[in-house]
C-alpha cells in the first residue's frame, strides 16, 4: 500500500515538475485588426429579426476592450438578446468580460480587462452575437457598426486603439410603409356660402389659421374656426397643431340688433408680477355686448385694456372702442444670492459662478446689476446685487460672502532633464577601447524609459558591455528595466514604472557600456542617445523634456596608401568632349576619406574642367587622404585624341578645266589634299580632300575623304546681272578693281600685284606662296609650334606664349627661353620641369609655398607676403604696421608703444590695451589716439577736461566741479536752478512767458520780443504784457480777439476775416471791396444794369430778368445769356434780333423754315424730318433704309456697293445689277453677296479662282492650267504621277517605307519622321534605317531593348524604368535625378548641408542635427526645422541665429527684451506687459485709457481722432491739433466744430470752400486757386488776364480782332466769325487769323494773288490760267490733267515703270536705269533691254524676290512683279478673342477653322472656411479664359474629435478641433446650451476646444453633442460619455498560480521523503 502511495505521488510530483506555466510573450504586433460584425441576412423587411455576429480579427497586444453597439436609427435591440461567445473569456484571458444593456440609454457596451498577459491570435476570434428588429418606418440600407472603441496592452500600457478598424453589416430593408409627414387642411361653410380650397403639404406641427373667405350667413359673422361643427372657436391668426387630415369648420355668431350704451370703465384691484399671466378686472364691462382685448400680462408694465360693441357701434352712433390703462407693478423682493463651487486665487481676479433668485425662481442677469468686490486676494469676496431699471423685479440691495482659498503649491516639476554621455578619456587611437557611462539628471515624473544609443560610424559597442547601473531597478521602483544588445542593431535600455511615478533631485546614473576605436577614423566621435521615450505612469508622454549631452572623443587619422586606394583606367582613353577619369577602388568612400586632384603634366599639354581631365594630354593624379585618412600618393592618366566628327561639304561647284583651289570654295576646316587638281568633266564627281578641326589640341586631322564637286561651265553673271569673278566665284562689283583685277582677299591688294601667275597668294612673311605656308583658310602656319598664326599669334604675328599670354618678342630671349616675371632669369634658369618657379625663400615650386599670383604664403599668419610683409620679407605687424624685427620681441611679442610692455602683459586677447583710468580696453573707452573719451560730452579727455581730469564746462568754461552739482548738471546763472531744470537739452533757458527758450523769443538783452510786432514787450505793450493796438489805441484784448485780430466794428468779425491788407470791408458778394462795389449806404451796385441789388435783385441777389421775369440763375447761363427753351443755347447763339430761332439746317428762321410743331420741312419729299431723316437730319434711302450721305451720290442717284457705279449707270430697271462676266443680272449668276458662281465647284469665283478666273488648285494653290492634266487630274511634285495613281482619297501622297500617307509619316520636306524621336531619318537614323541612340551614339539595335527603351549602365534597367525624360537617373531616394541631388561619385548629396550623405547622415539616412546630436526626425519637423523646446514651433519660427528664442511681439530675442521671467519689457514704459498692457500685450493708453492698437499707430504714436495722423504730427505739446491750412491751431482758427473760419468771408470752410479748403468763386462756381489770380481777380478762361483787364462791365470779353465784345463778333464756343467764309476762324483760319485756302490747305496770303485767284504751285500761274474748269493742272508734256497723268504729288507718271519721272528719270525725262543708274539711252538696247557692263550681254528674265500669299515675287532687276502668290501659312497657335478661336495666316491675317469657344470649368483656388475661392471659364480648345468668379467660403467643421469617448473616472478632458479661423470664435455648445468658458480651455490651430474633466463628469452617460459658434457658422459633432471602467490586473494570477504550484511541489516532495523514511524505518 505505502508503495503504491509512495508511486502515485512520485508520479504527482514528476507530472509537476514537468508541466510548465505560461509566460506571457510579445509577439510579433499586428498592425490592424479588423472588428467585423455580420449579419444573417442581407436583405429584411420591416418587422423581421436579424442576428449579428462580432468577429474580432487577427490580434497580438490586447489587455483591455471596450465597444459599443452603433444601430441605426431603423433597427431596434432585442433586449436580452446580447451574448459572448461561448468560453470567451477563459480564451482572451481577461478578469472579466461583460456584454451588457444600459436601460436608460439604450447602449449596448462590451467590456473586458486581462489579467496579466496580452491576447494575442492570428486566427479570428468571435466575440458576441445579438438581435434587433426591423423597424415598420425603416427604409434603404441600415448599416449596424460599433462605436467608441478602447483598446489598451497591459504590458505596455500603450493604447493601440488607432489598430482596430471596423467592418459593418449592411442590411437592405424593403416595403416599408414611409411614414406620413404632410397633410392636407380642408374648409367647411358650416351653414356659409362658397368655397375655400385646401391646403395640401401641410408639414406636421403649428399651423396658423387663415383669414374666412366663406360668406356669412344672414345676420351673423365669422368668428373663428373649430374642428367640429359647433367646437369652440379660435380666430384666424391663430394656430393648431396639425398631426392628420384634418376639416375646419367656420364658426358664426349672431349680430347684435340692438346697441348697448358706451360704458363708463375703471380697472378693480391691484396687480403685481407674479409671473404667470393675469386678468385685469374692468367694471362697466359686459360681455355679453361687449368684447374686451389687452385686458391680460404677464410682466411687469403697462397695459390698455381696449373694450368695443359686438353690435360694431354704440348706442350713441358711435364705434370708437372704449379704452382703460393698467398697471402690473414690479414685485419687490430681497433676492437670496445662492454661490456654487470653490474657488482658489491664482494670480487673476475670482469671478464666482452664482445665482440670484427669488424662493428658488432663478431671476434673469437682465433684472439687476452685480458687482464683485475683494476678490484679486486670498480671503472673502463680496457679490452686491441692487436694481435694474425695468424688469419685473423691484431689488432691494443684498450682498454675500465666498471664499476665496490659497493654492496648493505643486510639487517641482522638472521641465527639462538632461541625459548625459561621458568617456573615460578625451582623446583615443584606432583600437583604443573607450568606456561610456550615461547619467540622467533630476527628473519629476518618470514612468517609463527608452533610449538607445546612436554611436559614429568609427566606434563599435564591445559585446557584452552594456551594464545598467547596480540596483538601478530599485532605485526607479520600475517593474521591469533592460540594456539589451541586439544583433546587428544599436543597443537601447528599456524600463516600466510599476505604480508610481520616479522623481530625484540629484542625478542618477543609468548604465555604462564599452566602445572600440575602428581603423581609418578621425577626428571629433559623438557617442550619444537617440529614440527616446519616456512617459508618466498615466502614460502622459514626457519625451520632450529630455536632452541628450553627448561625449566628444577625438581620434587620429590613419595613412593613407595606395594599397588602400587601387588606381586603374589610366591608358588607352581619347577625348570625347567630357570628363574622364581613371577607376579608383578599395574600400575606401572618395569625398569621404580621400579626396582626388588633378594637374597636367610635365609637356603641360592637356585641360582641365571644374579640376577633372578634359582635354587630350597627360595628367598627374594626386589621391590625398581626408577625414581618417593622411597623406597622398600620385599616378599619371592619359587621354589621347579622338577623330572628330564632320559634316560632308554640300553644294560645291567648280568651272570647267580650272584648278580645285582656284575654283572652289571649300568650309572653314577643309582642303584639298591635290588643289592643283583640273576639273576636267562636267558633272558631280568626287575629290580627295581633308577636314581639319578647330580644335587640334583634342581631335585628329582627318585626310582622303570623298568630296563631291559638281563641274560647270563658268557662269558669266548672277540673278542680278553682275559679273561673277573666274577666281572667287563673287560678283565682280565686290571683289575686284575697275579694270577687274581680282582684289586679295587676305592683303586686299590686286591679284597682279600680290599673287603668282597661278593666282596663289605671296606670303609677306616668308616669301613662299598661302599654299605652302598657309592652312585652306589663308592663315599662316607657325614654324614654332605647329598652329596658324591666328591660334597663336597676336596680330603683329608675334608668336603668344602659351605660359603669360604675351608675344616672344616680350616675354623671351633669344633662344625662345621664357623670361621669369618674379626673378629676370629664364625658366630654364629658375623653374622645374613643370615650368613651375622654384622660390628663392623655402627652396619648394611656387605651386606648393604661393597662392596663384605667385605670392608666397607666410608660415606666421597664413597670408601672402605682398599682404602681410615688407620688401625684405619682414612680417609686418597687424596691429602698427611696423614689421616685426622693430615692434616686437624675440618671442614675436608686440610691445605696447603705449606703456612698453608686451601685449601678453598689458592687452586682453584681442590685443586690445587695458586702460589704467578705469580698466576697459582702450577700444571700449578710448579713440583711435588712445586718448580717453570723456563718459559725459564724448569727447576725449584732452579736449574736455582740465590736467585733472575735471571735465571743463562747454557752457561757462569752469569745471565741472566749479560750475555744477554733484550730478554733474550746470547751474544756471539767471534763476540758480540746474539746467536740467530751467533749460532744453541745448542748454537754452526756457522763458516762463511763453514756455520758448530765450533764444526764441528774446533779444539779446533778455526783453520778450512780441509776436505780434517784434518789438520787444518793453516798447510795445503795457506793464501787463499787453500789445496796444496801432489802429485804435486799446490794448488787444479790449479790441481785439484771442488770435489779436481786431474785431470790424461793422460786421463783428475781425479784419483778417472780413477786409482786404487796407482795412477795407471786404463784400462777401463779389469779392471787393465796399469802396468799389457799393453806394455811399454800402448797398451793392449790379454789375448788369448798375442799379443797387436793393433795386434789381430778390433777396437772394438774383438779378431779375427783363424777359421772363424769372431770375437769372434760373434762366440764363453763367454770361448772364438767356437760354433758350427749344435747344437750350443761349438767344444770342440761336435766335435773331427779333428772337426768332434760327434753323440750325437751313439758317432761316424757324416761322419760316419748320412747321408748327418746330419739325423742319424737308426740300425733297415735303415730309418733315422726324418721318424722312434721321437724328442727324439725314434724309433716309427708300431703297437701303441708309441715309443719302451714305449711299448716294451729289445728284442723289444711288452708289452701288459693288461696282461704285450708280445705279443708272450698273443695274436694270428692276435696280439688278448687270454681271460683267456672263451678262446675266447677279440674281441669276451670284450669291447673295454678288459673288459669281464657278461652273466647276459650284464655289463663288473669290474662293476658288485668281484674278485671272482660273481655278485655283485647293492642294497646291496654283491653277489648274498649272498643275493639273488635262483631266484636272493634279500632278504630283514628288513622283510625277497624278494624284489618282500615288496618294489616297484626300491627295495625301502614300509613303513607299510604311505605307501611310505623308501628312502621317513625313515633314514638310516629305522626309519621313522617326517614330520614336520626331525628327526625319535624315537626322537620326544610319544608312540601314537604324535609329542613332542619341545618348550614346550607338544605335539602337546596339544600345536598346526590344521596345527601343536604352539600358542603363548604372543598374541595368531601361531608361523608362530608372530615368526621367531627359534620360537623368532617378534617385531611389529623394525621387530626384542624379545630376540634381548627387556628386560624381552617386553619393546623394543632402538637402540641408550640401554634404552628402555619407557624411552627414546615419545608416537610415536620417540627417543628423548639428544642434542637439539627434537625427532630425527626432528633433525637427517635416521640413527638417528643429523643434524649439521652448514654445513647440521651429527655430526658423521662433529663434534667430544665435538659437536665441524671438519674441513674438517685438521680434528680439528674449535674453533683449523679458525679464527671468519671461515677462516682456515695454519698450515705451519700461515696466513688464503685465503690468502696463491687456491681456493681449496691448498697452494700454495713458490718454484715452484704450489700448495702442485702438488709438495709435504702429510707432505707438497716438492716432488724431480728426485727421488720422498721429499726434507728433499733427499737434502742439498741449495735444492741440495744429491746423494744415495756417498753422495755429484748433482753439485759436476754428469753431467749435473744429472747423476753420475763413478769413475772406468769414464762413467756416464747409460753408464757403471745397473739400480742398479752396475758396468757391461766387462768380463761376470753382475755386479761386481754379479761376482767379492772388488778388482774388477772376481769370479770364479764354486770355488768361482778368476780367478787370479783358473785359467790359458786363463781364463779355472784348475781341482783340475787331474791338467788339464776343457775343457780338463770335459763336457760343468765343470762336470768331469769319467776314469771308461765315464759318469760325478755327474752322477756316490759321493761328495769326489768315485765312486758310481750301485747295491747299495754305493761307490766301501765300497761295493767292490780290483778287483771291489760286497761284499754280507748279506753273507759277494762277489757276484761271493753268487748270480747267475743276481746277485739274494740264499737264505741259502729254496735255492730259495731272489726275490722269500724274500722281497726288502733281508727278508724271512714267509709262515705262509706273513710277514717277522724279523717281524714274533724269532732268531731260530720259528714263534712269534701276540696275546701273545710267539714262536707258545710254545702258539699253532699243527694246529697253538693259546691255551687261562686264559681258554685253542682255537681261530680259525675272530674277529674284520672294512671293506671299498677299504679294508676287518682284524682279530684283526690273522691280516687276511676276510669279503667283503662294498659300496661306496658317499658324498653329491659336488666335482668340472673348467668343471664338482661329487659326491665323501669318502674312495676311486671313483666318480659318474659325469656331465658337468650348468653355469648362477650371478651380483657381479652393475656397476653405476662411477664405473664399476662385474658379473660370476656360476653353478647353485654346486655352482662353474668363474672368475669374468667387466661390463661396466653406462652412466650418470640426476635423478631430468625432465620436470620441471619456469614460467617467478619467483625469483628461476631450480635444475638439474646429477648422474655423481662431479670430472667429464665439463660444461653445453642448447638447445645444452655451457652456461657461469656465468648463473648456481654448487655443489656436485653428480652434481646439478642450472640455474639462470636471465639466464632462457632470455630463450623463451616453451621447452628446458639442457646437463650435463662430463668426463663420456652427459646426457639430457628437461625442460620447461612459462608464468608469476599471483598471486591468498587472499580473496578480500569474504570481498566484506559481505559489500554489510550488506549494504542492513542496508538499509532494515532503510526503514521499516521509513515506520512503517509514519504509526503511519498517524493514
Amino acid at each position: 500500500m505505502n508503495q503504491k502511495i509512495t508511486s502515485i505521488l512520485l508520479c504527482l510530483v514528476m507530472i509537476l515538475s514537468m508541466m510548465t506555466v505560461s509566460v506571457p510573450v510579445y509577439a510579433a504586433p499586428v498592425a490592424s485588426t479588423a472588428l467585423t460584425v455580420s449579419a444573417d441576412k442581407t436583405t429584411a423587411s420591416p418587422g423581421d429579426t436579424i442576428t449579428y455576429t462580432i468577429t474580432m480579427g487577427a490580434v497580438s497586444d490586447l489587455g483591455s476592450i471596450q465597444m459599443v453597439l452603433d444601430i441605426p436609427a431603423g433597427l431596434t435591440y432585442v433586449s436580452g438578446s446580447g451574448s459572448l461567445a461561448a468560453g470567451l473569456k477563459a480564451k482572451l484571458g481577461f478578469d472579466d468580460i461583460s456584454f451588457t444593456e444600459n436601460a436608460a440609454t439604450g447602449r449596448c457596451i462590451i467590456n473586458g480587462a486581462a489579467s496579466a498577459a496580452d491576447y494575442a491570435s492570428t486566427a479570428d476570434t468571435v466575440i458576441a452575437t445579438f438581435r434587433c428588429t426591423v423597424n415598420a418606418d425603416a427604409t434603404g440600407v441600415q448599416e449596424l457598426g460599433l462605436t467608441e472603441l478602447e483598446f489598451v496592452s497591459c504590458q505596455t500600457f500603450e493604447e493601440i486603439t488607432s489598430n482596430f478598424s471596423v467592418v459593418k453589416a449592411a442590411v437592405t430593408v424593403s416595403g416599408a410603409t414611409p411614414p406620413v409627414t404632410a397633410f392636407t387642411v380642408s374648409f367647411a361653410a358650416n351653414g356659409g356660402t362658397g368655397t375655400m380650397a385646401d391646403v395640401t403639404d401641410v408639414p406636421a406641427g403649428a399651423y396658423t389659421l387663415p383669414a374666412c373667405k366663406f360668406m356669412p350667413p344672414d345676420s351673423k359673422r365669422f368668428i373663428g374656426w373649430a374642428t367640429t361643427a359647433s367646437g369652440t372657436a379660435t380666430a384666424a391668426g391663430g394656430t393648431i397643431t396639425v398631426s392628420d387630415n384634418v376639416t375646419l369648420y367656420a364658426i358664426w355668431e349672431e349680430i347684435p340688433t340692438t346697441h348697448p350704451e358706451k360704458p363708463a370703465v375703471s380697472v378693480t384691484g391691484t396687480y403685481t408680477y407674479s409671473g404667470s399671466r393675469q386678468t385685469v378686472t374692468v367694471a362697466g364691462f359686459d360681455s355679453a355686448t361687449m368684447q374686451i382685448s389687452g385686458n391680460t400680462g404677464t410682466n411687469a408694465g403697462k397695459y390698455t385694456a381696449s373694450i368695443t360693441s359686438k353690435s360694431g357701434r354704440w348706442a350713441d352712433g358711435t364705434s370708437a372702442p372704449v379704452t382703460v390703462e393698467w398697471t402690473i407693478q414690479r414685485k419687490a423682493i430681497t433676492p437670496t444670492i445662492r454661490v456654487s463651487g470653490t474657488y482658489t486665487y491664482t494670480g487673476t481676479p475670482v469671478i464666482p459662478t452664482f445665482t440670484v433668485e427669488d424662493g428658488g425662481k432663478v431671476l434673469s442677469s437682465a433684472e439687476y446689476s452685480r458687482s464683485i468686490t475683494d476678490n484679486d486676494a486670498i480671503g472673502t469676496g463680496r457679490i452686491t446685487v441692487s436694481d435694474k431699471a425695468g424688469g419685473n423685479y423691484e431689488i432691494a440691495t443684498t450682498s454675500q460672502t465666498f471664499d476665496i482659498g490659497a493654492p496648493t503649491p505643486p510639487p517641482t516639476v522638472y521641465t527639462s532633464t538632461q541625459l548625459k554621455v561621458t568617456a573615460d578619456k578625451t582623446t583615443a587611437a584606432a583600437g583604443d577601447v573607450i568606456t561610456f557611462t550615461i547619467t540622467m539628471g533630476p527628473v519629476s515624473d518618470l514612468g517609463s524609459i527608452q533610449m538607445r544609443l546612436k554611436l559614429p560610424a568609427g566606434l563599435t559597442v564591445v559585446p557584452g558591455s552594456c551594464v545598467l547601473d547596480a540596483g538601478l531597478q530599485a532605485t526607479l521602483g520600475f517593474d521591469d528595466i533592460s540594456f539589451a544588445e541586439p544583433a546587428g542593431g544599436d543597443p537601447v535600455i528599456t524600463g516600466i514604472a510599476s505604480a508610481t511615478d520616479y522623481r530625484s533631485d540629484t542625478d542618477t546614473v543609468i548604465a555604462t557600456f564599452r566602445c572600440k576605436v575602428k581603423a581609418g577614423v578621425a577626428g571629433e566621435l559623438k557617442a550619444e542617445l537617440t529614440d527616446l521615450e519616456f512617459f508618466s505612469v498615466d502614460f502622459t508622454e514626457r519625451t520632450e523634456r529630455f536632452s541628450v549631452l553627448p561625449a566628444t572623443v577625438t581620434v587620429a587619422a590613419t595613412p593613407l596608401t595606395e594599397a588602400l586606394v587601387p588606381v586603374t583606367d589610366l591608358t588607352g582613353k581619347v577625348y570625347t568632349g567630357a570628363v574622364q577619369e581613371p577607376a579608383f577602388g578599395g574600400a575606401l568612400v572618395r569625398g569621404t576619406d580621400y579626396d582626388v586632384t588633378y594637374t597636367l603634366g610635365a609637356a603641360g599639354i592637356g585641360s582641365l574642367d571644374g579640376g577633372k581631365p578634359l582635354g587630350a594630354g597627360v595628367y598627374t593624379v594626386t589621391v590625398a587622404g581626408k577625414g581618417g585618412y593622411s597623406g597622398s600618393f600620385t599616378k599619371e592618366l592619359t587621354i589621347g585624341k579622338a577623330d572628330p566628327a564632320y559634316t560632308l561639304p554640300a553644294g560645291i561647284t567648280g568651272d570647267k578645266g580650272k584648278a580645285l583651289s582656284t575654283s572652289t570654295a571649300l568650309p572653314a576646316g577643309w582642303s584639298w589634299m591635290d588643289g592643283t587638281e583640273i576639273m576636267g568633266v562636267e558633272g558631280a564627281h568626287a575629290f580627295k580632300a581633308r577636314f581639319t578641326p578647330s580644335d587640334t589640341a583634342n581631335y585628329n586631322t582627318i585626310e582622303n575623304i570623298d568630296v563631291t564637286v559638281t563641274v560647270a561651265e563658268h557662269v558669266h553673271a548672277d540673278a542680278n546681272h553682275d559679273h561673277i569673278c573666274d577666281v572667287c566665284h563673287a560678283v565682280i562689283s565686290s571683289c575686284a578693281d575697275a579694270d577687274h583685277d581680282h582684289k586679295c582677299d587676305v592683303c586686299g591688294k590686286t591679284l597682279s600685284e600680290c599673287a603668282d601667275d597661278n593666282k596663289d597668294h605671296k606670303c609677306d612673311l616668308c616669301g613662299k606662296t598661302l599654299s605652302e605656308c598657309a592652312d585652306n583658310n589663308k592663315d599662316h602656319k607657325c614654324d614654332l609650334c605647329g598652329k596658324t598664326l591666328s591660334e597663336c599669334a597676336d596680330e603683329n604675328k608675334d608668336h603668344k606664349c602659351d605660359l603669360c599670354g604675351k608675344t616672344l618678342s616680350e616675354c623671351a630671349d633669344e633662344n625662345k627661353d621664357h623670361k621669369c616675371d618674379l626673378c629676370g632669369k629664364t625658366l630654364s634658369e629658375c623653374a622645374d620641369n613643370n615650368k613651375d618657379h622654384k622660390c628663392d625663400l623655402c627652396g619648394k615650386t611656387l605651386s606648393e609655398c604661393a597662392d596663384e599670383n605667385k605670392d608666397h604664403k607666410c608660415d606666421l599668419c597664413g597670408k601672402i607676403l605682398s599682404e602681410c610683409a615688407d620688401n625684405n620679407k619682414d612680417h609686418k605687424c597687424d596691429l602698427c604696421g611696423k614689421t616685426l624685427s622693430e615692434c616686437a620681441d624675440n618671442n614675436k611679442d608686440h610691445k605696447c608703444d603705449l606703456c612698453g610692455k608686451t601685449l601678453s602683459e598689458c592687452a586682453d586677447n584681442n590685443k586690445d590695451h587695458k586702460c589704467d583710468l578705469c580698466g576697459k580696453t582702450l577700444s571700449e573707452c578710448a579713440d583711435e589716439n588712445k586718448d580717453h573719451k570723456c563718459d559725459l560730452c564724448g569727447k576725449t579727455l584732452s579736449e574736455c577736461a582740465d590736467d585733472n581730469k575735471d571735465h571743463k564746462c562747454d557752457l561757462c568754461g569752469k569745471t565741472l566741479s566749479e560750475c555744477a552739482d554733484e550730478n554733474k548738471d550746470h547751474k544756471c546763472d539767471l534763476c540758480g536752478k540746474t539746467l536740467s531744470e530751467c533749460a532744453d537739452e541745448n542748454k537754452d533757458h526756457k522763458c516762463d512767458l511763453c514756455g520758448k527758450t530765450l533764444s526764441e523769443c528774446a533779444d539779446n538783452n533778455k526783453d520778450h520780443k512780441c509776436d505780434i510786432c517784434g518789438k520787444t514787450l518793453s516798447e510795445c505793450a503795457d506793464n501787463n504784457k499787453d500789445h496796444k493796438c496801432d489802429l485804435c489805441g486799446k490794448t488787444l484784448s479790449e479790441c481785439a480777439d484771442n488770435n489779436k485780430d481786431h474785431k470790424c466794428d461793422l460786421c463783428g468779425k475781425t479784419l483778417s476775416e472780413c477786409a482786404d491788407e487796407n482795412k477795407d470791408h471786404k463784400c462777401d458778394l463779389c469779392g471787393k471791396t465796399l469802396s468799389e462795389c457799393a453806394d455811399d449806404n454800402k448797398d451793392h451796385k449790379c454789375d448788369l444794369c448798375g442799379k443797387t441789388l436793393s433795386e434789381c435783385a430778390d433777396n437772394n441777389k438774383d438779378h431779375k430778368c427783363d424777359l421772363c421775369g424769372k431770375t437769372l440763375s434760373e434762366c440764363a447761363d453763367d454770361n448772364k445769356d438767356h437760354k433758350c427753351d427749344l435747344c437750350g443755347k443761349t438767344l444770342s447763339e440761336c435766335a435773331d434780333e427779333n428772337k426768332d430761332h434760327k434753323c440750325d439746317l437751313c439758317g432761316k428762321t424757324l416761322s419760316e423754315c419748320a412747321d408748327n410743331n418746330k419739325d423742319h420741312k424737308c426740300d425733297l419729299c415735303g415730309k418733315t424730318l422726324s418721318e424722312c431723316a434721321d437724328e442727324n437730319k439725314d434724309h433716309k434711302c427708300d431703297l437701303c433704309g441708309k441715309t443719302l450721305s451714305e449711299c448716294a451720290d451729289d445728284n442723289k442717284d444711288h452708289k452701288c456697293d459693288l461696282c461704285g457705279k450708280t445705279l443708272s449707270e450698273c443695274a436694270d430697271e428692276n435696280k439688278d445689277h448687270k454681271c460683267d462676266l456672263c451678262g446675266k443680272i447677279l440674281s441669276e449668276c451670284a450669291d447673295n453677296n454678288k459673288d459669281h458662281k464657278c461652273d466647276l465647284c459650284g464655289k463663288t469665283l473669290s474662293e476658288c479662282a485668281d484674278n485671272n478666273k482660273d481655278h485655283k488648285c485647293d492642294l497646291c494653290g496654283k491653277t489648274l492650267s498649272e498643275c493639273a492634266d488635262e483631266n484636272k487630274d493634279h500632278k504630283c511634285d514628288l513622283c510625277g504621277k497624278t494624284l489618282s495613281e500615288c496618294a489616297d482619297e484626300n491627295k495625301d501622297h502614300k509613303c513607299d517605307l510604311c505605307g501611310k500617307t505623308l501628312s502621317e509619316c513625313a515633314d514638310n520636306n516629305k522626309d519621313h519622321k522617326c517614330d520614336l524621336c520626331g525628327k526625319t531619318l535624315s537626322e537620326c537614323a544610319d544608312e540601314n534605317k537604324d535609329h542613332k541612340c542619341d545618348l550614346c551614339g550607338k544605335t539602337l539595335s546596339e544600345c536598346a531593348d526590344d521596345n527601343k527603351d536604352h539600358k542603363c549602365d548604372l543598374c541595368g534597367k531601361t531608361l523608362s524604368e530608372c530615368a526621367d525624360n531627359s534620360k537623368d537617373h532617378k534617385c531611389d531616394l529623394c525621387g530626384k535625378t542624379l545630376s540634381e541631388c548627387a556628386d560624381d561619385n552617386k553619393d546623394h548629396k543632402c538637402d540641408l548641408c550640401g554634404k552628402t550623405l555619407s557624411e552627414c547622415a546615419d545608416n537610415n539616412k536620417d540627417h543628423k542635427c548639428d544642434l542637439c546630436g539627434k537625427t532630425l526626425s527626432d528633433c525637427a519637423d517635416e521640413n527638417k526645422d528643429h523643434k524649439c523646446d521652448l514654445c513647440g514651433k521651429t527655430l526658423s519660427e521662433c529663434a534667430d541665429e544665435n538659437k536665441d528664442h524671438k519674441c513674438d511681439l517685438c521680434g528680439k530675442t528674449l535674453s533683449e527684451c523679458a525679464d527671468n521671467n519671461q515677462d516682456h519689457k515695454c519698450d515705451l514704459c519700461g515696466k513688464t506687459l503685465s503690468e502696463c498692457a491687456d491681456n493681449n500685450q496691448d498697452h494700454k493708453c495713458d490718454l484715452c485709457g484704450k489700448t495702442l492698437s485702438e488709438c495709435a499707430d504702429e510707432n505707438k504714436d497716438h492716432k488724431c481722432d480728426l485727421c488720422g495722423k498721429t499726434l507728433s504730427e499733427c499737434a502742439d505739446d498741449n495735444k492741440d491739433h495744429k491746423c494744415d491750412l495756417c498753422g495755429k491751431t484748433l482753439s485759436e482758427c476754428a469753431d467749435e466744430n473744429k472747423d476753420h473760419k475763413c478769413d475772406l468771408c468769414g464762413k467756416t470752410l464747409s460753408e464757403c470752400a471745397d473739400e480742398n479748403k479752396d475758396h468757391k468763386c461766387d462768380l463761376c462756381g470753382k475755386t479761386l486757386s481754379e479761376c482767379a489770380d492772388d488778388n482774388k481777380d477772376h481769370k479770364c478762361d479764354l486770355c488768361g488776364k482778368t476780367l478787370s483787364e479783358c473785359a467790359d462791365n458786363n463781364k463779355d470779353h472784348k475781341c482783340d480782332l475787331c474791338g467788339k465784345t464776343l457775343s457780338e463778333c463770335a459763336d457760343n464756343n468765343k470762336d470768331h466769325k469769319c467776314d469771308l467764309c461765315g464759318k469760325t476762324l478755327s474752322e477756316c483760319a490759321d493761328n495769326n487769323k489768315d485765312h486758310k485756302c481750301d485747295l491747299c490747305g495754305k493761307t490766301l496770303s501765300e497761295c493767292a494773288d490780290n483778287n483771291k485767284d489760286h497761284k499754280c504751285d507748279l506753273c507759277g500761274k494762277t489757276l484761271s490760267e493753268c487748270a480747267d474748269e475743276n481746277k485739274d493742272h494740264k499737264c505741259d508734256l502729254c496735255g492730259k490733267t495731272l489726275s490722269e497723268c500724274a500722281d497726288e504729288n502733281k508727278d508724271h507718271k512714267c509709262d515705262l515703270c509706273g513710277k514717277t519721272l522724279s523717281e524714274c528719270a533724269d532732268n531731260n525725262k530720259d528714263h534712269k536705269c534701276d540696275l546701273c543708274g545710267k539714262t536707258l539711252s545710254e545702258c539699253a538696247d532699243e527694246n529697253k533691254d538693259h546691255k551687261c557692263d562686264v559681258c554685253g550681254k542682255q537681261l530680259t528674265d525675272h530674277t529674284g524676290g520672294t512671293a506671299t500669299c498677299k504679294e508676287k515675287a518682284v524682279c530684283t532687276v526690273c522691280g516687276q512683279a511676276y510669279g503667283e502668290l503662294t498659300a496661306h501659312t496658317y499658324k498653329t497657335e491659336w488666335t482668340k478673342d472673348g467668343e471664338q478661336h482661329w487659326h491665323e495666316c501669318a502674312v495676311c491675317k486671313d483666318r480659318r477653322d474659325g469656331t465658337a469657344h468650348t468653355f469648362e470649368w477650371k478651380t483657381d483656388r479652393e475656397a476653405t472656411v476662411t477664405e473664399e475661392g476662385a474658379k473660370h471659364e476656360e476653353c478647353t480648345v485654346c486655352g482662353y479664359q474668363k474672368p475669374a468668379v468667387t466661390i463661396d467660403k466653406l462652412a466650418p467643421t470640426i476635423t478631430e474629435g468625432e465620436n470620441s469617448r471619456w469614460n467617467k473616472g478619467s483625469e483628461n478632458g476631450l480635444t475638439f478641433r474646429s477648422n474655423a479661423a481662431y479670430a472667429d470664435f464665439v463660444e461653445v455648445l453642448v447638447d445645444g446650451n452655451v457652456i461657461s468658458s469656465d468648463n473648456y480651455d481654448k487655443r489656436e490651430g485653428s480652434i481646439i476646444i478642450e472640455l474639462k474633466a470636471g465639466y464632462l463628469g457632470t455630463l450623463s452617460e451616453g451621447e452628446h453633442t458639442i457646437t463650435i459658434r463662430s463668426g463663420s457658422g456652427d459646426a457639430t459633432i457628437s461625442f460620447h460619455v461612459g462608464a468608469q471602467i476599471a483598471s486591468p490586473s498587472t499580473g496578480t494570477a500569474c504570481v498566484l498560480a506559481w505559489i500554489i504550484l510550488g506549494i504542492i511541489a513542496l508538499g509532494a516532495g515532503a510526503m514521499a521523503v516521509v513515506l520512503v523514511t517509514r519504509k526503511r524505518n519498517a524493514t
